[in-house]
């Protein structure tokens, strides 16, 4: 390594070694609920570009806002400001915060249209509360238009990263046939999946009384296979949740077509 590759490597070394202190040392301030300090720790570092210190410049000044502290209407910008800067880098969490503020019209217009996008750039990158959000929009968008099948797609995506609520979701378009194939057995499923991993005791309550509605009607046989099913499914990692999912069923009909022609 000549010279100046080495000084090239030590500066960016220090520089790195730097904003990981900084960094850290803005998170320990806000687990402190110092804002102040983290504020300090943290905008110098956003303002040189750092995505995440972005991210969490404008989860404080949200914060902010969000409880109330003193200049809540100018805390609300800055959120909306350094949540952008680092949505537009590609920052998951930033780009879902952003979509929540043009959603609410906190520090910005409110601008459901713009929310979608945000939402849905956030969920491509497998962020489980954009993917939850971008199935409710599809779902039901301003109350013009409908997308089950969307919704559908998304609240698996979710749902197959353990989230109770797309879980829950995910079975009662099972139940009604909205979006996917109306299909008893993967709606007691996802219900009973739901209940073991929901989020809050009102909703595993729900998912419960759900199921148990979808078993009355079941034979033996069939509550054994469907039991069966959801240990499956949860022991593989949900990689194994049978075969109605989105993606084998398009591709099915697909060759269907394919072959009818």
């Amino acid at each position: 390594m000549n010279k100046v590759a080495q000084i090239i490597y030590l500066t960016f070394t220090l520089s790195t070694s730097a904003f990981a202190q900084d960094y850290e040392r803005g998170l320990i301030a806000v687990k402190g609920n110092d804002y102040q300090s983290a504020i300090l720790n943290f905008k110098p570092l956003a303002e040189k570009g750092h995505a995440k210190a972005q991210f969490q410049l404008g989860h404080l000044y949200y914060d902010l806002y969000y409880y109330g502290h003193k200049g809540a209407s100018r805390s609300g910008r800055l959120a909306a400001k350094w949540y952008t800067k680092a949505a537009v880098q590609g920052n998951a969490d930033a780009q879902f915060y952003l979509a929540k503020l043009y959603e609410s019209g906190t520090g910005l217009p409110q601008d459901k249209t713009e929310a979608s996008i945000w939402w849905r750039r956030a969920a491509e990158q497998g962020h489980v509360l954009a993917q939850i959000s971008i199935a409710q929009w599809c779902i039901d968008p301003l109350g013009t238009q409908e997308d089950y099948e969307e919704g559908a797609k998304w609240y698996r995506k979710a749902a197959v990263q353990g989230s109770g609520k797309a879980q829950f979701q995910l079975a009662e378009l099972y139940q009604r046939g909205r979006g996917v194939a109306k299909n008893k057995s993967m709606a007691h499923m996802w219900y009973n999946i739901s209940n073991a991993t929901g989020e809050s005791s009102d909703l595993r309550r729900v998912s419960a009384k759900e199921r148990d509605r979808i078993a009355e009607k079941m034979t033996e046989t069939e509550l054994v296979t469907v039991q069966r099913m959801a240990t499956k499914c949860m022991l593989s990692g949900y990689n194994d949740c049978g075969l109605w999912n989105l993606g084998v069923i398009a591709q099915r009909a697909q060759q269907v077509r394919v072959i009818s022609e």
